[in-house]
């Protein structure tokens, strides 16, 4: 009975040390829902005024676009993007940053 218990609590340790470094997806999302979760992050977040920023989203590949006034603000969005979710394969930032005319 102790043998046994031992050999199941080795195999548990096992098991989970093998699973500590796992990365793969664990579930497959699809672009328009990839697509609709960014713009949700992007336009909820009070640090940045998304209005001028695109995103399309082709085979997990995320692609930024638009303008924003400051290179913080074009740094937070693909911050942002990058931190929303499972599922996105490569991001492309191609947001410009033009500065307002005062």
């Amino acid at each position: 009975m102790r043998i046994r218990q031992l050999l199941l609590a080795l195999c548990l340790v096992g098991l989970s040390g093998g699973l500590m470094g796992f990365t793969g997806d664990t579930t497959q999302l699809s672009d328009p829902q990839i697509e609709s979760a960014i713009k949700e992050r992007l336009a909820g977040d009070g640090r940045i005024d998304a209005k001028n920023i695109r995103v399309k989203v082709e085979q997990g590949v995320v692609m930024l676009s638009g303008t924003v006034p400051t290179l913080d603000d074009k740094g937070l969005a693909e911050a942002l993007v990058s931190g929303t979710m499972v599922g996105i394969r490569a991001l492309k930032n191609d947001i410009v940053v033009v500065r307002p005319v005062l």
